[in-house]
């Protein structure tokens, strides 16, 4: 499929900054888990906002179909909100405003969300590291769409402070130039969202929903 290579190429291509947002992404998320040992508080209070959220915010729909067993239905209405509230309405648009600004909330959400499902300290025994671990590599394994889209954020901020790296004379075309770079990388989004949203009830993405 060629939009799907051509979206690789592009990761190829800034492959250094790749990896430096995965690097960045998954110690975040190591200092998010590691955090909430030392003040699960602030992590149960975190936890507690997400679930009044659920309950009767904007978000008690997608609530609802899961406890109703639609399961097609919630795994397509999760895709949706992560891939247009979570990449596209907090990484993607806020980089267009002001360039570089999804790194930022690319990278608070790393730490707020692991810190959020890390367990209770008095939990962490020797038989739950195992799940433990799981659970932490759920949350990059669905990092790795976020990564993307910061990856999108730092080519489009790139683009607009020197238009030259992204072939362009004039910021505007770098913009549009910019745009479609991103554009393109959304289809890796989408797909590695989709993937994530495959280990929706399994043992190890219950253990997200437990109280801390």
């Amino acid at each position: 499929m060629r939009a799907v290579s051509a979206a690789i190429q592009i990761v190829r291509t800034h492959r250094r900054v790749y990896a430096a947002v995965n690097i960045l992404y998954d110690r975040l998320v190591l200092a998010g888990m590691a955090w909430s040992q030392v003040d699960h508080g602030l992590a149960v209070r975190l936890r507690q906002a997400v679930n009044e959220s659920l309950a009767g915010g904007g978000l008690a729909p997608v609530a609802r179909v899961y406890e109703g067993g639609q399961i097609l239905t919630a795994i397509a209405l999760t895709l949706a909100l992560n891939l247009f509230l979570g990449s596209l309405a907090s990484i993607t648009i806020p980089s267009l405003l002001l360039p570089f600004s999804g790194l930022a909330v690319g990278s608070l959400r790393a730490f707020v969300w692991s810190l959020i499902f890390s367990p209770a300290p008095a939990g962490v025994t020797l038989k739950s590291l195992p799940l433990g671990a799981a659970v932490g590599g759920l949350l990059l394994l669905e990092g790795q769409g976020y990564v993307l889209a910061m990856l999108a954020a730092w080519i489009q901020g790139r683009a607009w402070v020197r238009p030259g790296t992204i072939g362009a004379a004039r910021r505007g075309e770098a913009l549009r130039l910019g745009v479609r770079r991103t554009v393109s990388l959304y289809l890796l989004v989408a797909l590695t969202l989709t993937r994530r949203r495959r280990l929706r009830g399994t043992p190890i993405d219950h253990r997200l929903g437990e109280p801390g």
